[in-house]
């Protein structure tokens, strides 16, 4: 029964997206619900920004009907509130970047927003329990489990936020750590978690069909609000929840490419004197461009970067045969790494010398 939800989760949320974005992007085009291009983006023609609406239908359907025949064929045990709070607060986080897409919030009351929706969640059993401290093993959070829950929810979906800045680079991330926590929570036998997760997974899969370069539309912030709070509260109810070290540090290994690229960005503004919310071209993925990437490219290799890092979340469970999910990984990885190299030659060699003056 747990394979048949499991099943029922992926290709249900894909087959939702598939039939939804059409319509988002005839309501999206009808109501100008689109994103200009400027300065600091990629693309050169207004698309729909509400990609997001697809992506909630498809997750959120899937979700509440594999958790609802779960609990009725007691496949799940005793469900808790847990894998609901994950619903309740992803719905939140989404309500509130759909919002900011329309009407572009200011960034406090957005964060007080999160803060609140990400409290809501913990209240329902979405809770870090245990943080990887080196050499101290898995920690307790104790008392401070709620101000470190709202910033693991929060933080995760912002990080996921900010790398949505080239096509089809934050549902392939969102899908790559959606599979890989299911996997882990497949591991565990949290089965709840796996259908969330899959779900999710099915969702961005089903997305990227209409946002791979040239993308016909974008997820907007709800899209990406939701990807980013789901990860880390999936998270919270599996992982986190585990008093081991090797349990408790798979979410920053599984997700690590955005979260550091996010923690980079912000000292990285501080360090100017600017706010960490300040926004500007010092991501990950502008490097890239900046180096002489194509778009597309700048894609594909954060995507094998984060296949990479992610794999060895699979050597880290004690999997057997992890090796091979760690070499499969780190060819394309070394491949694109290789190729990037030779872009980044050429293209300092394409450019002008400076004119000197006498």
């Amino acid at each position: 029964m747990n394979a048949i939800l499991s099943i029922t989760a992926i290709c249900l949320s894909l087959l939702l997206v598939w039939q939804a974005v059409p319509w988002v992007i005839t309501i999206g085009m009808q109501r100008k619900w689109v994103d200009a291009p400027d300065a600091r983006k990629v693309h050169r023609r207004p698309t729909v920004r509400v990609g997001g609406l697809a992506i909630a239908l498809g997750a959120f359907v899937a979700s509440i009907l594999t958790l609802a025949m779960g609990t009725t064929a007691h496949s799940f045990g005793n469900t808790d509130w847990g894998a609901w709070g994950v619903l309740v607060g992803g719905f939140g986080f989404f309500a509130i970047g759909f919002a900011d897409d329309l009407l572009q919030l200011p960034p406090l009351p957005r964060l007080l927003l999160q803060m609140a929706f990400a409290a809501i969640a913990w209240l329902m059993g979405v809770r870090v329990e245990y943080l990887p401290i080196p050499f101290f093993g898995a920690v307790s959070t104790g008392l401070l489990s709620l101000p470190i829950t709202l910033v693991w929810l929060a933080g995760t979906a912002n990080a996921i936020n900010w790398f949505d800045g080239l096509d089809g680079l934050a549902a392939g991330v969102g899908t790559l750590g959606a599979l890989l926590l299911a996997f882990t929570a497949w591991q565990q036998g949290n089965f709840e978690a796996v259908c969330l997760a899959l779900a999710l997974a099915g969702a961005t899969i089903g997305f990227l069909k209409f946002n791979l370069p040239p993308a016909k539309l974008f997820m907007g912030d709800g899209g990406s609000y939701l990807i980013g709070f789901t990860l880390a509260a999936i998270s919270a109810i599996g992982t986190m929840q585990t008093p081991s070290f090797s349990s408790a540090i798979l979410p920053f290994v599984i997700l690590g490419v955005p979260l550091v690229d996010m923690t980079l960005v912000m000292l990285n503004r501080v360090r100017k004197g600017k706010s960490p919310l300040y926004p500007d071209r010092s991501h990950f993925h502008h490097r890239l461009l900046d180096s002489g990437c194509s778009p597309m490219f700048a894609t594909g290799f954060i995507w094998a970067c984060s296949g990479w890092v992610g794999s060895w979340a699979i050597a880290i469970e004690g999997t057997p045969w992890s090796w091979v999910a760690i070499v499969g990984s780190s060819i394309p990885f070394a491949v694109m790494t290789y190729a990037l190299v030779q872009i980044a030659k050429a293209s300092a060699t394409a450019q002008p010398s400076p004119i000197l003056m006498d």
